[in-house]
């Protein structure tokens, strides 16, 4: 199981995602497991770091299929 609050650590902290760790962050989300503001963090650290292509096509993935 992701831990949401790690998955933001290490966006926050500038660490890449793994394909299969964004599917699961996604996923949980869509499923109610995470809330909207651990989102909302998460969405800023991703801003404020960015996202490599890997990851943007992973996350654009993800929330296509979910």
């Amino acid at each position: 199981m992701l831990d949401p609050r790690a998955f933001l650590r290490d966006k926050r902290d500038g660490r890449r995602h793994a394909p299969e760790d964004l599917r699961a962050f996604i996923a949980a989300y869509a499923r109610g497991e995470i809330p909207d503001y651990q989102v909302s963090a998460w969405l800023m650290a991703a801003f404020h770091q960015g996202l490599d292509d890997a990851e943007t096509d992973a996350l654009t993935l993800a929330l296509l299929h979910s």
